[in-house]
C-alpha cells in the first residue's frame, strides 16, 4: 500500500506540528522524541530519523512558528495616506496578538531559550529582520513626510512596539487597550500644531 506512505517532507511537517503541539501544551523543556512520536501517532525512531537530534527538531519548530508569526504580512492598501495605513497596520497586528496568545507564549519560550542557544538566537534574529523588511516600505513612506524620522528607525520601533504588546498579551492580557495604545502612538508620531500666542 505505497499510496498511503507519506513523503519525507510530509512526515517532517507532521512531526513539526506534533512537536509544536507538545511545546504549546507542556513547554519547550518537555519536547522529547517520545512525546512527539506519541502525538504524531508514530514510532520514536522516526522522529530522529528525520531530525538529527532534539536541537534540530526545535529549530524546525521555531522556523514554522516564525513563518506563522512574521511571514506574509499584509499591509493596508495604498488608497489611504501613509499615516492612516501605518496606524491600520499596527491596529491589525495588535488585535491579531489576542487570537495568537498561545503562539506568542511559545515564541517567548524560544526567545528565552535563544539567550543560551546561539542557533535559536540566530533564527529569531533572522525572523525579526524578515518582519522589519515587510514593514519597511510602509514605514519608509510614512517617514518621508516627517523630518528626523527614517523608515528603518520607524520599522524597528513598530516591530519593537508589537513585540512589547505581545509580552503584555501573554503576561496580562486584560490590560491591553488597543485604542489607548494606538492613540498614544499616534500622538508620538504625528506632530502637533503649534499654537500662536496673541
Amino acid at each position: 500500500m505505497t499510496g498511503l506512505r507519506k513523503s519525507s517532507d510530509e512526515r517532517r511537517t507532521q512531526l513539526v506540528e506534533a512537536a509544536r503541539a507538545v511545546a504549546a501544551a507542556e513547554g519547550l523543556e518537555n519536547v522529547t522524541g517520545r512525546k512527539v512520536a506519541a502525538k504524531a501517532g508514530l514510532s520514536s525512531g522516526l522522529v530522529f530519523f528525520h531530525f538529527d537530534g532534539r536541537a534540530a527538531l526545535l529549530e524546525a519548530v521555531l522556523d514554522s512558528l516564525l513563518e506563522d508569526i512574521f511571514g506574509g504580512i499584509e499591509l493596508p492598501p495604498g488608497d489611504q495616506p501613509p499615516e492612516v495605513r501605518f496606524m491600520q497596520f499596527l491596529a491589525k497586528r495588535i488585535e491579531r496578538l489576542r487570537a495568537e496568545r498561545r503562539r506568542m507564549e511559545l515564541f517567548i519560550d524560544f526567545w528565552v531559550l535563544g539567550v543560551r542557544e546561539p542557533a535559536i538566537r540566530k533564527r529569531i534574529r533572522e525572523g525579526l529582520e524578515r518582519y522589519r523588511e515587510q514593514v519597511r516600505p510602509l514605514s519608509t513612506e510614512y517617514a518621508q513626510g516627517h523630518g528626523g524620522m527614517t523608515g528603518e528607525g520607524l520599522a524597528q520601533v513598530a516591530v519593537s512596539f508589537i513585540l512589547g504588546c505581545a509580552l503584555q498579551v501573554v503576561m496580562d492580557s486584560g490590560r491591553i487597550d488597543t485604542a489607548e495604545y494606538l492613540d498614544t502612538v499616534k500622538a508620538l508620531l504625528v506632530p502637533t500644531k503649534k499654537t500662536v500666542r496673541a
